[in-house]
């Protein structure tokens, strides 16, 4: 964050305080102007906007500072195009369009709302015929078995570990095991090189 006046950011040396008469943030040298506060009843500093502001009983509109224009929307001048260099404006700009948009449709009345909802939803579907959908359950049956199996051997494993006897292991993981050792044998006898 800055100080909305002269837009030096905020440190340890230099705090964040507020304007009590309009609220916005600024640096302890910008809040140097004394004036009679009528919310708090009291004389307090407050900022220079405020301080040149003419006295009134009235509630007055705050507009904010320049600095704060500044911040939101860099390198633009917001008088020409609000939305000139900022993607992210742009994309606001968009988002506001289409809730318009919307807003249109709340006005129909709910049997339109319904058509409206059931042409989105209608759309032809291809038809699956007996012979697809008996492949289909086929498919789901193998991955079925495979599954069974890997949840067999993940049973067999952690009865292993919690038991801490050594079942032997199938031909496969044997297999692995002595591929695993195989190239760490041979990381060491490269590293050993070197």
């Amino acid at each position: 964050m800055a100080c909305n006046s002269c837009a030096k950011p905020f440190t340890l040396f230099r705090n964040e305080k507020g304007c009590p008469n309009c609220g916005f943030a600024f640096c302890s040298k910008c809040l140097a102007h004394k004036m009679f506060v009528q919310k708090l009843n009291a004389e307090t500093k407050v900022c220079m906007k405020c301080a040149k502001a003419p006295n009134s009983s009235k509630p007055r509109n705050v507009e904010p500072p320049d600095a704060y224009f500044k911040r939101i929307t860099p390198g633009t001048n917001l008088n020409d195009n609000p939305t000139a260099g900022n993607s992210k404006d742009q994309e606001i700009v968009e988002r506001l369009n289409k809730l318009k948009q919307d807003k249109t449709e709340h006005n129909l009345k709910p049997d339109e709302k319904i058509a409206k909802r059931l042409q989105g939803l209608t759309r032809e579907v291809p038809p699956t015929t007996d012979h697809e959908l008996q492949l289909r359950l086929a498919n789901l049956s193998t991955y079925k078995d495979e599954f069974d199996t890997l949840v067999n051997e993940m049973e067999v494993r952690l009865q292993r570990v919690k038991s801490g006897n050594c079942i032997k292991p199938s031909g496969s993981q044997e297999q692995q095991a002595s591929k695993t050792e195989d190239e760490e044998d041979a990381v060491k006898k490269i590293v050993e090189k070197k």
